[in-house]
């Protein structure tokens, strides 16, 4: 299977930002996480059987908000009639998942509190319009959604997996005599 690369590379780099590397078991490597919450988010994520794949900042999205229409588009094209009051953006959704079973997700991580801002509301509309242009799901997860009594169990399977993988006879070193 041929992994999609990442369309931003996440660092903390003069963010004073949580960043963290997640051993996944269905994306069969690393996922980058930015906070805790997306970190929490991974583990529930993993944790689903019919997860074939999760890419973090999987898309580019360009997309052009107009305030005095309160419009928004995808792309960065002009448009007719546009006038000063449009706003070129690029967003990044925070994860893809692919699933044997049903349609790919994409998934937007943020705290309840964030969804009140205007710009996140705007920035939520493009990623969504971008995923149904893909024939994709869209799924905006928050503390709500993630912090629930399932992240436990969650935490426990995922660890419980690597102590076995870890503990396994193929991965012992043989001492020389």
């Amino acid at each position: 299977m041929i992994q999609q690369a990442p369309a931003r590379k996440v660092s903390n780099h003069g963010n004073n930002k949580f960043v963290a590397r997640f051993p996944s078991l269905r994306a069969h490597g690393m996922v980058v996480s930015e906070g805790h919450l997306e970190l929490d988010f991974l583990y529930l994520l993993d944790d689903q059987e019919d997860v074939t794949s999760i890419i973090a900042q999987p898309y580019k999205v360009r997309y052009c908000y107009n305030q005095d229409r309160d419009e928004v588009y995808l792309g960065h094209e002009k448009r007719a009639g546009e006038g000063k009051g449009t706003k070129r953006r690029i967003c990044y959704p925070d994860f893809r998942a692919d699933y044997s079973a049903r349609r790919t997700t994409i998934f937007e991580v943020k705290y309840s509190q964030e969804l009140l801002k205007e710009r996140v509301r705007i920035k939520l509309r493009a990623m969504r319009m971008f995923a149904e242009s893909k024939g994709f799901n869209f799924e905006v997860m928050t503390e709500y959604d993630i912090r629930t009594p399932a992240l436990a169990g969650a935490k426990e399977r995922h660890f419980a997996a690597f102590r076995r993988a870890l503990l396994a006879p193929q991965n012992h070193i043989s001492r020389p005599a």
